[in-house]
């Protein structure tokens, strides 16, 4: 069964590039969405098998989209795996892992699976 991965970014061309790093290299399916509210319909319509979130977007920031997320009983053991481009990973117990951005596109799988607890 393959795993769904759960994409929030503002960013167009980072979501793009996280689909061929996940689908492509890494052999995942994506789902996407551009903010919380999109990020809350999409985990709401599909239950993703983990969640890769941008720490920093319009509106709400990723660790409050972050809360909202574990709110939802189907996401309460959801690993939640935070993107910053920041030095010192955002600090959350509803965070179960971080990815520095920019990611290797090449790695960026393994990385999720790592921070999500699977075997890679």
């Amino acid at each position: 069964m393959t795993r769904t991965i759960l994409v929030v970014d503002d960013e167009p061309d980072l979501r793009a590039i996280a689909r061929v790093a996940l689908e492509t290299i890494g052999g995942l399916r994506m789902i996407e969405a551009v903010d919380g509210d999109d990020a809350l319909a999409a985990a709401g319509a599909e239950t993703p098998d983990a969640i890769l979130l941008d720490h920093l977007m319009p509106g709400d920031d990723g660790l409050t989209v972050a809360a909202r997320l574990r709110a939802l009983p189907s996401l309460a053991r959801t690993p939640i795996l935070m993107m910053s481009a920041s030095p010192t990973p955002p600090v959350s117990d509803d965070v179960d892992g971080f990815v520095p951005k920019p990611f290797a596109p090449r790695t960026l799988a393994a990385q999720v699976a790592t921070a999500a607890g699977w075997d890679a």
